[in-house]
């Protein structure tokens, strides 16, 4: 996969996750007694990115993991901390806790406009 494709999947993932997590939050504030599992499951998962390791790869200067755990630092605002796990070297994890916190920290301000 190239750079720019794994940039805007990246990007797509994270944004639909945002989205679904900031739609089961407003419906459940708005009917608590009808809250969903399914909803309550997407609030509580890491999103794992798989990158591989590359294959007879000589020099792993410019690897599609670390450009993906760049791409969540640099693209994101807050930045989003991807981690890879010791025994999962082709894979970027993002914790429950990071999306969480991402995700606050972004809906805040439209929150606070004037609208």
């Amino acid at each position: 996969m190239s750079f720019p494709v794994a940039r805007a999947a990246v990007r797509y993932v994270l944004g639909r996750v945002k989205e679904r997590i900031v739609s089961s939050t407003t419906q459940n504030a708005k009917d608590r007694s009808d809250a969903d599992d399914d909803d309550e499951a997407t609030t509580s998962r890491e999103v794992t990115f798989i990158t591989g390791v590359g294959k007879n790869v000589t020099s792993p200067t410019a690897t599609l993991r670390d450009y993906i755990v760049n791409c969540l630092q640099q693209d994101f605002v807050p930045p989003i901390e991807g981690t890879v796990p010791p025994r999962a070297m082709g894979t970027v994890c993002v914790s429950t806790d990071a999306l969480q916190e991402w995700i606050q920290q972004a809906v805040e301000p439209q929150q606070q406009s004037p609208s």
